[in-house]
């Protein structure tokens, strides 16, 4: 007989995810606007893990939405509202594709340079995810436009996450102290009552 309260709570591998993409997306939310300023080696190394961390948001959230299509995920609280219920599909979607696009918009902007033996996203120094060939070989002054252009959609990209991170934050928030919701418990964090 299943417990109807965890049958409530995310299964151990969605929390997993949750979190550890959570963490992920906090670091690369800290330095990226600051590292570019910092200098070497440690601008390196951090422009080394924002790199690692980005594309294991990436791989993540994929296998997040492939774990959620195989399981169903707790029903949303009884007590939202319908407004609330389709606020928290739309920003859930948001959600994943920034989570999406921020990778894929550094990956374009990183392929914007001419080949060389350092080419492509090294992630944790384990693997390289090869430069995007079309985007190496543009002409100048094309490659450093479309460059350009790729930093600035990568940084209102991250703009937007930090936005509808601060509205997730403040709906489980909302949710748990003031409708009274076990948000935070579906997550991880305590235990159902």
């Amino acid at each position: 007989m299943s417990d109807p309260l965890s049958a409530q709570r995310y299964s151990h591998l969605a929390m997993l995810f949750h979190w550890s993409i959570a963490l992920f997306i906090l670091f690369n939310l800290a330095v990226g606007f600051f590292m570019e300023d910092w200098q070497q080696p440690l601008k390196g190394r951090i422009i080394g893990l924002h790199i690692s961390f980005g594309v294991s948001v990436a791989g993540l959230a994929l296998l997040r939405l492939l774990w959620r299509f195989m399981r169903k995920p707790p029903a949303f609280s009884a007590g939202l509202k319908p407004w609330e219920v389709r606020l928290a599909h739309w920003a859930h979607g948001l959600l994943y594709v920034l989570m999406f696009a921020l990778p894929l918009t550094g990956w374009v902007f990183i392929s914007c340079h001419p080949p060389s033996p350092r080419s492509g996203l090294h992630v944790f120094n384990l693997f390289t995810v090869p430069a995007l060939p079309h985007y190496q070989m543009l002409p100048e002054p094309r490659q450093t436009e479309v460059h350009d252009l790729f930093v600035e959609f990568h940084e209102i990209a991250a703009w937007a996450l930090i936005g509808l991170l601060v509205l997730h934050i403040a709906g489980a928030l909302k949710h748990q102290f003031v409708d009274g919701h076990q948000e935070l418990q579906r997550m991880g964090i305590g235990r159902m009552r």
